[in-house]
């Protein structure tokens, strides 16, 4: 069978990665084949770190296949909410060792294929388990770092973790599968990070070709210098505009204060003289009204008047006429005679 001509490629990077990690291990703490199955499960979607500050209270309560077998569900959801997709895991873990109970005597199996039947495990999973607590390489673990650090060091084109792990497989001999994950792992931890990789501290540097990493100018924002010139007259301009427009803006605004409205809409004049017409009837109305009431007081003041002034001239006449005519005599009266 042909030899892949990657193959060199490959092993230099995996020789590369021995003399800068040479002793290696798996970030999740366990003491145990079921632990570390356990831990596995929980994280999928979460941190290592995150799993690691959960699992101690779920051990406590569980520490094997037979009490977690026996467990209520919503006092596993309750240990381990913080992980995410707290449910699923719950319920995948219960389901789990329900079937290491019943199948397996509460062991984990050393067997691919037996672990992949247990509910939450896939060949991820299973690979982990059986490589770091067993020593048995049955296949690379591929999560995000190995996906990410795998493609950028031009090991493989392919996109899905299954395929990733065939090519990787297919290039490198089987003693290195075990380590061959932890040491991208840590690497792309501390050295290669998604966004902001160290290259320049990298001990694969020169036989990296760094697929998809951008530039170190590109990468630090820098531009050529033409494009610095150009930013900063365009920034100058920029700045000159402003001022520029901010004084003819308060030219515009001092003018129209002095002087000039600005623009209404028909409906609007229409509405604002409307109002303007019933403001000066309100007022005129108010003028003229009050000299009324004024004229109206004063007529009523001197009609009072006049009629005092009668009333006071008839009584006198009345008591000037019973002066000259004397006390009336009454007929009726007899007389002594």
């Amino acid at each position: 069978m042909p030899r892949n001509p990657l193959d060199s490629h490959a092993h230099q990077i995996d020789t590369a990665l021995r003399l800068a990690y040479p002793e290696v291990h798996c970030a999740l703490v366990h003491s145990n084949a079921f632990q570390l199955l356990v831990a596995t499960i929980l994280s999928a979607q979460c941190t290592d770190v995150r799993v690691n500050l959960v699992t101690p209270a779920l051990f406590a309560r569980f520490p094997t296949a037979f009490e977690l077998a026996k467990a209520e569900l919503t006092d596993v959801e309750e240990l381990i909410r913080s992980t995410g997709f707290f449910r699923a895991k719950a319920k995948n873990l219960v389901a789990a060792a329900c079937k290491l109970v019943e199948l397996h005597g509460g062991e984990v199996p050393r067997d691919l294929e037996a672990l992949t039947k247990l509910p939450g495990v896939g060949r991820k999973t299973a690979n982990v388990v059986l490589g770091t607590a067993y020593g048995i390489p049955s296949g690379i673990v591929v999560d995000t770092h190995v996906k990410r650090l795998s493609t950028r060091m031009g090991l493989t084109e392919s996109k899905t973790p299954e395929a990733i792990e065939q090519d990787l497989i297919a290039k490198l001999p089987s003693e290195s599968w075990i380590d061959f994950s932890h040491r991208l792992i840590t690497h792309g931890r501390a050295i290669c990070s998604a966004h902001n990789p160290k290259c320049s501290a990298c001990a694969l540097e020169t036989i990296c070709p760094k697929i998809g990493v951008k530039s170190r100018k590109e990468s630090a924002g820098s531009e050529p210098k033409s494009s610095r010139e150009s930013a900063a007259k365009s920034r100058a301009g920029s700045a000159e505009s402003n001022s520029k427009s901010s004084r003819e803006s308060a030219a515009k605004s001092r003018g129209k204060s002095a002087g000039s409205e600005p623009k209404l809409s028909r409906g609007t004049e229409a509405k604002r003289s409307s109002a303007a017409a019933n403001n000066e009837r309100v007022h005129a109305t108010k003028a003229l009204k009050k000299p009324l009431e004024s004229t109206e007081k004063k007529a009523r003041g001197d009609e009072s008047s006049k009629i005092a002034e009668m009333k006071r001239k008839r009584e006198k006449s009345k008591a000037k006429r019973n002066d000259r005519e004397g006390p009336k005599r009454n007929d009726h009266e007899g007389s002594n005679e």
